[in-house]
């Protein structure tokens, strides 16, 4: 389960962070600075797709909670992605914040 957990993140890091993220800060910049982290158009536009991305795989008017939850959560990932250089560690925030929860729930109830 941690695995796939954590295959399903460095998938969606390297697509939303690596390719979408870097292209467009490659093109448009990095003309922003938030906590001494520079980041561009690339940030919020890899966030917003990553939200909708999530909403597209449910196809459930209800999810709009959860769509915004992961363009948050999306925010953050890129702005780790910005301060370390590259997506190992976006990765495995990711992995942590999709897997650890429900670790932790496995382990009271099972």
């Amino acid at each position: 389960v941690a695995y796939a957990y954590l295959l399903v993140a460095l998938a969606e890091e390297l697509l939303f962070r690596g390719f979408i993220q870097g292209h467009l800060n490659k093109t448009f910049g990095r003309p922003f600075s938030f906590l001494g982290i520079r980041w561009g158009w690339g940030l919020p536009a890899a966030a917003l797709l990553f939200g909708l991305w999530h909403f597209a795989a449910s196809f459930d008017p209800a999810a709009w909670p959860q769509v915004l939850w992961t363009a948050a959560a999306g925010l953050l990932f890129g702005l780790v992605r910005e301060k370390s250089g590259g997506v190992v560690a976006p990765a495995l925030l990711h992995g942590v914040m999709n897997y650890g929860p429900q670790a932790l729930l496995f382990a009271l109830f099972w």
